[in-house]
């Protein structure tokens, strides 16, 4: 006999998955239309979108797929390239002049 008050059964399972996440892996020799057709069957029983990925695919980073010469250092780098910050000079005889003088009283 279980402990504690809840003693009523399980009425569901619940599990948090992250997205782009591998749900099921299959190896074998099976035809892909037949495992198409299954998960779709699956997929109506499941909540949320899924997708069927093989090896040939493109790898996945984030929401992004790494196809047509998309490298991950193209990712890393900005989409936008800022301008190069203004540096002003000031004149260092004005400077100079001003600190010497005595401040006025």
């Amino acid at each position: 006999m279980r402990m504690g008050k809840g003693k009523g059964s399980f009425d569901h399972w619940a599990a948090r998955v992250a997205a782009n996440q591998v749900i099921f892996e299959i190896r074998g020799v099976l035809h892909e239309q037949v495992i198409r057709d299954a998960f779709r069957l699956a997929g109506n029983k499941l909540p949320g979108q899924y997708e069927i990925i093989t090896k040939n695919d493109p790898p996945v980073v984030g929401i992004t797929k790494l196809e047509n010469g998309l490298t991950l250092e193209d990712l890393k780098r900005p989409r936008k390239k800022l301008p190069a910050p203004v540096v002003e000079e000031t004149s260092t005889s004005a400077t100079e002049a001003s600190s010497s003088a005595p401040p006025p009283s």
